[in-house]
């Protein structure tokens, strides 16, 4: 069972993209309203990121592997 947990560890795909959250005073502004949480496989951490449309639709072609949670901001451009 071990073997089976660092097997699933080993094969993570970074960048690790999650969607953190739409800020809708943020797009009354026009500014990126969109954040992502980032986590690169260099960094202990993770980062937290604004993306506009197009910086969403970019990261989707880069990383297809984070399509989900890219596409699930993504639905807040219109």
């Amino acid at each position: 069972m071990s073997q089976d947990i660092n097997q699933e560890a080993s094969t993570t795909q970074y960048p690790v993209i999650e969607f953190y959250e739409h800020n809708s005073r943020r797009a009354m502004r026009n500014a990126p309203s969109v954040r992502f949480k980032v986590q690169d496989a260099a960094d202990e951490g993770s980062h937290l990121l604004w993306m506009t449309k197009s910086d969403i639709k970019e990261n989707i072609k880069l990383f297809p592997h984070a399509k989900e949670a890219l596409e699930e901001g993504l639905k807040y451009y219109h």
